[in-house]
């Protein structure tokens, strides 16, 4: 990332239309509009001729998006010549740079990260310019009136595929953040974008929180304490709050005896729930995850509620709304055995959405479930898992209807992860009262079969 101190924009005519250039940056057109200012769509032109032809595919390499920020005061959000940052500057904004910066640290453009290319700060102008990663696809679409990204038109075995690669795509940018200690704290679908290669890509950072290495910072209790009390801040979007989060907020609103209420507190305390920030915040993140996942295969949030009391209420006490299962979908995971992958994404969501925070796994555990580590080693693999599927899926796809959750406790809180992992993490299922299981076993082996004797 580079900071520039000058800024220069100019007016360029090609083909009867006007363009402005901000320093070496064509603007093209306006992508959107968000709190502080605009995001633009922008060609870098510093490697070109002076008069290019016509604006070029939205596969050019060469677009980037330029995010324009109102200054509030002629300083400069960044001093080249100090460590200081201007206090003055919306505290949101501030952050956001600082955090992305640290993400393209000694050069490294993580592919799962909106990675920051310069920033163009000049007293003197009354923006200040963010150029970042231009993702073509925009963002991640989940509700039913969008037909964008995993949508009702796309076929289950579709569906299937893309869920998975959003999730791995996301484990791994994740799990980047929580290495350099950061911790996201709005993981939703429209702050994930999808680049022209399919990559979905983690932004907007401007709630997060950088946190310091133990060995870099004392380890005061009451240090330890003030950095508990900024991560339990209500900052992101509360439809995706973890119930720990929730639980703070709902005490405000509980109208019991104040001896109560201080009962209520103790119990719930941020130190009792978790010793370390940093685990406290990772599970927060993780929970966001299963949410997020959740919306994008149902169409529908977890957990809902008429106001912001009966939302958290919901998040903190019900349990998982499930959907009628769609026809049963064999894959192939890491280990060459035939899983339902329903049963798997649904274990995995099970995984993540554990109400007890010290309970629910981090990034590296999730990375080792069997949803996660499912892959095809061959284009021959996919062949014939595609092929083998096709006769169960129904014609056209029918709609999922939601029905009453199961009286199960154990789907909604599992029991810790264990350190070392022995997959499978599938608890055993009782044998099928019919042939069913035998009789998809067969016709797969039947179909292998026939497909390497064809080859051959």
């Amino acid at each position: 990332m580079s900071l520039v101190e000058h800024a220069e924009i100019k007016e360029q005519d090609i083909d009867g239309r006007t363009y402005r250039v901000l320093n070496h940056y064509r603007i093209i057109s306006k992508l959107g509009t968000g709190q502080f200012g605009k995001v633009l769509l922008g060609e870098d032109i510093s490697a070109a001729s002076p008069v290019l032809d016509t604006p070029r595919s939205l596969t050019n390499p060469k677009l980037v998006a330029i995010k324009s920020v109102n200054r509030i005061d002629k300083r400069q959000l960044f001093y080249s010549h100090s460590k200081g940052v201007d206090t003055t500057t919306p505290e949101k904004i501030r952050r956001e740079i600082e955090i992305m910066v640290k993400c393209g640290q000694n050069h490294v453009r993580h592919p799962n990260i909106i990675n920051l290319l310069q920033v163009v700060d000049d007293p003197k102008m009354p923006k200040i310019y963010m150029v970042l990663d231009y993702c073509s696809n925009g963002e991640l679409k989940w509700t039913p009136a969008h037909r964008a990204t995993i949508a009702p038109k796309d076929d289950l075995i579709t569906q299937v595929l893309k869920i998975h690669k959003v999730t791995k795509d996301l484990l791994q940018g994740i799990e980047y953040l929580h290495g350099l200690n950061i911790i996201h704290r709005d993981i939703k679908p429209s702050n994930l974008l999808i680049d022209v290669h399919g990559n979905v890509k983690i932004g907007d950072f401007g709630v997060s929180l950088l946190l310091k290495n133990e060995n870099e910072s004392n380890s005061a209790a009451p240090d330890k304490r003030a950095l508990l009390r900024e991560i339990f801040r209500t900052v992101g979007t509360p439809a995706f709050f973890a119930p720990e989060l929730c639980q703070f907020v709902n005490d405000e609103y509980d109208f019991t005896d104040e001896q109560t209420m201080k009962q209520q507190r103790e119990e719930a305390s941020p130190t009792k729930l978790l010793q370390s920030p940093k685990k406290t915040g990772v599970r927060m993140d993780v929970w966001a995850l299963g949410v997020t996942l959740y919306c994008l295969f149902f169409k529908s949030l977890p957990f809902n509620g008429d106001n912001e009391y009966q939302l958290f209420k919901s998040i903190t006490k019900d349990n998982l709304q499930w959907y009628n299962e769609p026809p049963k979908q064999l894959v192939l995971d890491a280990h060459r055995r035939v899983v339902y992958f329903y049963d798997a994404f649904r274990e995995f969501l099970q995984y993540t959405l554990v109400k007890d925070p010290s309970a629910r796994p981090n990034v590296a555990q999730l990375k080792e479930h069997n949803f996660a580590t499912f892959k095809f080693k061959t284009e021959e693999d996919k062949l014939v898992f595609l092929r083998f599927n096709e006769q169960f899926l129904p014609s056209p796809p029918q709609p999922l209807q939601p029905i009453a959750p199961p009286a199960l406790a154990a789907l909604v809180i599992l029991p810790a992860p264990t350190p070392s992992f022995e997959p499978p993490l599938f608890p055993k299922k009782e044998k099928r009262s019919n042939s069913f299981s035998k009789e998809i076993g067969d016709k797969f082996r039947s179909l292998v079969s026939r497909t390497k004797t064809s080859q051959a």
